[in-house]
């Protein structure tokens, strides 16, 4: 029966270790995601780790700011600081905690982001850890920018004509019109919105 017992106990322990490879495995694909800039904290808020993606917008050696709180590294600025120390409480009590921000990187070029602290529990449900997850969206926000901008040029275009303008779908419904249209029809334009042709 000993023979037995150690076989099965070293049975179980190699299984530990391929679950515990596996999820370390895991861990590492998350954290070194090249889209994401992750960071693990410890529930107090200092930064126990980064990954490489994050630590290239900041200028000094990511070693420098580990165990420092969060909210006082190079990725945030006096500006920020308040409002990110006041996410990281939210999500140390258990909240999942979503942001958006505007910062400056190690070179001095503007860029956004908008992301994410979540709370990591135990087996009790007692919150262990945060991970704080950024996506750079700095390109989107430039598009959604410059489409905002054509069409209100479209509209001023549109509305400087001096005759009526409209289009509408094949199903007959308004599309666009000028302020013309409105002039002319006395509806206003959430009555337009809903029309038939």
């Amino acid at each position: 029966t000993d023979l037995v017992d150690s076989i099965v106990e070293a049975v179980v322990e190699y299984r530990g270790q391929l679950e515990r490879h596996r999820r370390e495995r895991r861990y590492r694909a998350i954290l070194n995601d090249p889209n994401l800039l992750v960071g693990i904290l410890d529930t107090d808020g200092r930064l126990l780790e980064a990954n490489d993606t994050a630590a290239g917008y900041i200028d000094p050696d990511l070693e420098e700011m580990i165990d420092e709180p969060f909210w006082e590294t190079a990725w945030w600025g006096e500006e920020t600081e308040s409002l990110v120390r006041q996410k990281i409480k939210q999500a140390a009590d258990g909240e999942y905690v979503e942001y958006e921000a505007d910062l400056t990187d190690a070179t001095e070029d503007s860029y956004s982001v908008t992301g994410t602290i979540r709370p990591v529990t135990d087996e009790t449900g007692h919150v262990v850890s945060l991970v704080v997850s950024a996506l750079d969206v700095t390109e989107r926000k430039i598009r959604q920018r410059r489409l905002q901008e054509e069409q209100q040029l479209v509209r001023g275009i549109l509305d400087a004509l001096p005759d009526v303008f409209y289009a509408f779908e094949p199903s007959g419904y308004l599309l666009r019109w000028n302020e013309r249209l409105e002039t002319v029809t006395g509806y206003s334009e959430d009555e337009i919105e809903d029309m038939y042709v």
